[in-house]
């Protein structure tokens, strides 16, 4: 909890949680955020039945928004800072569909300039962790940016990370790799709403875009995977249609660290 409340003291964006309050007294606490009425986007895309209809353009601005938090938290922050925790239950969404990621309870500050050391014990959620934390506990941007990649795959697919539709406990990348098995018919492995809606039209060229973006996102080598102010680039150029979008933007500079 202290954690949180010094990171989140620091840091200010419109795709970021905002803390309203806190009270501490010994051993007890209690924060209050912002209220986000539409739940997590695990609510959304795997909670609530019967499932709630999920556009493009609203699939899009989820995952743009939630690139740009990502992005200010690794490049705009000094020290960077690593959240370790991405999945749909961490990025919850207001109810104009904008998301916020949260949950910064084991966020780590990058320390630049030394190394930093290693932590103690497994951090993050099975399905959403990086291959290389499975040989080493030392995080680093690239292990978000993994994460992030699962939480494209999920947006496009409707699959949890870790389904039990898959055969052979597969996990989502692996599932998705197998069953395009080196096509671009994206149309096997996408939810079948999402291409009802795009299929045939000039916006399954930007669906196709993002599922490639996703997979790179998800590489198993953290060097082929691109950095998150990358990952909002190739996202621009996915942009759907003009007038659908509202562009996520900052609200105010990192502080001084």
């Amino acid at each position: 909890m202290i954690r949180e409340l010094k990171t989140l003291g620091e840091i200010r964006h419109r795709n970021l949680i905002k803390l309203k309050e806190f009270w501490v007294r010994s051993e007890y606490g209690f924060m209050l955020y912002v209220y986000m009425e539409q739940g997590s986007l695990y609510d959304v895309l795997h909670g609530i039945q019967p499932p709630p209809s999920l556009d493009w353009s609203t699939r899009y601005n989820i995952s743009l928004g939630t690139a740009h938090g990502l992005a200010y938290l690794h490049d705009d922050c000094r020290p960077a800072i690593i959240h370790r925790d991405i999945k749909p239950n961490n990025i919850l969404l207001n109810k104009d569909m904008v998301p916020h990621i949260s949950d910064f309870g084991i966020a780590k500050f990058m320390d630049q300039s030394s190394v930093a050391p290693q932590t103690t014990g497994v951090i993050g959620t099975i399905g959403y962790m990086a291959p290389e934390l499975a040989f080493s506990t030392r995080s680093s941007t690239q292990s978000d940016v993994y994460s992030y990649g699962i939480v494209l795959l999920e947006l496009l697919t409707r699959k949890m990370a870790v389904d039990p539709s898959f055969p052979d406990n597969m996990d989502i990348v692996s599932w998705v790799t197998s069953t395009l098995n080196g096509t671009d018919q994206i149309e096997v492995v996408c939810d079948p709403a999402l291409m009802e809606e795009v299929y045939g039209t000039v916006e399954m060229e930007g669906v196709s875009k993002v599922l490639s973006l996703a997979l790179r996102c998800a590489a198993k080598e953290a060097g082929q995977r691109p950095a998150m102010a990358d990952v909002v680039k190739e996202l621009t150029d996915a942009r759907p249609a003009a007038g659908k979008l509202s562009k996520p933007e900052k609200i105010a500079s990192p502080s001084s660290y």
